[in-house]
């Protein structure tokens, strides 16, 4: 038995409705995802403009974070960052390895 393409005529309306609904919720599950993210970043950046309107920029060439003198320096945490979570990621360890704390304690830059 075989099937002319006559037969499958009555299939593509209801195949092009079901795409169409697909590409519109995949463009709405993608742009709520893009508003999720800018709602995040407004946030981060509106809970943290006190810290930038009294640290600076020094916030982040700051190597000491020390509450008690009210020295907050945010640039240990970043090198130690950069450093540990592309090598954890490119080992693929989890972070009870001896490999990313390793890393993290080496990477742990002296206060002054």
């Amino acid at each position: 038995m075989t099937t002319s393409p006559a037969d499958l005529s009555d299939l593509r309306p209801r195949r092009q409705i079901l795409d169409r609904f697909f590409k519109g919720s995949t463009f709405a599950a993608g742009a709520l995802i893009v508003v999720i993210l800018a709602l995040i970043a407004f946030t981060i950046s509106d809970k943290s403009m006190p810290v930038f309107r009294a640290e600076g920029l020094d916030f982040f060439t700051e190597r000491r974070w020390a509450p008690s003198k009210e020295i907050y320096g945010a640039l240990s945490f970043i090198y130690g960052t950069a450093i540990t979570a592309p090598t954890a990621a490119a080992s693929g360890s989890s972070a009870n390895t001896p490999v990313p704390v390793m890393c993290q304690s080496l990477a742990a830059m002296p206060t002054a």
